[in-house]
């Protein structure tokens, strides 16, 4: 059994509410036993904690397998962010895959893969998908830690995580 009030304790805990009604992020947090889970739904807790409109299809279920392609697409003040999460161990982004013919991870060729955006952001959103793709978006790498907190980096147009200062992004 979980201890609510130890769980309410980390840094993601006492700032919001998640979306399947829980008061307190510590909890579901505790129960996500993916990794790549985490990275993903603490990225997307964190950023609809500071204001940022969550675009993407979301993870209705804890326990739900992860996805491949763009983990979030998000929209604050008119801009859109295009968010992949990692969790700590896992937090690098995938080189491109000559195998496959996937494009490096993050990369603009990778997110404007045909179909990419649209899949990430569910039917009916062709419009949308394409307003995104036309925008000067930004592409940014969230690392979650174990504890749920969550530090971001801006990456280039070609999937680079860009280094030292440049590269800090503070949503």
């Amino acid at each position: 059994m979980l201890n609510r009030k130890r769980c309410c304790k980390n840094s993601l805990a006492s700032r919001g509410r998640a979306s399947n009604g829980l008061n307190c992020i510590g909890i579901v947090w505790a129960r996500i036993a993916n990794p790549r889970q985490r990275g993903e739904i603490g990225a997307d807790l964190d950023l609809n904690t500071k204001g940022y409109e969550s675009l993407q299809i979301r993870l209705k279920d804890i326990d739900a397998p992860g996805h491949n392609g763009i983990d979030g697409v998000y929209r604050k003040n008119g801009e859109f962010f295009i968010v992949e999460g990692k969790y700590t161990g896992s937090a690098s982004l995938k080189s491109a895959n000559k195998k496959t013919g996937l494009p490096r991870q993050m990369s603009d060729d990778w997110i404007r893969r045909p179909g990419e955006m649209e899949k990430a952001l569910g039917p009916g959103n062709e419009i949308l998908a394409r307003s995104i793709l036309r925008s000067d978006y930004k592409r940014i790498l969230a690392k979650v830690a174990p504890d749920g907190s969550v530090t971001y980096r801006l990456v280039d147009s070609q999937g680079k995580v860009i280094r030292g200062n440049a590269g800090i992004f503070n949503p």
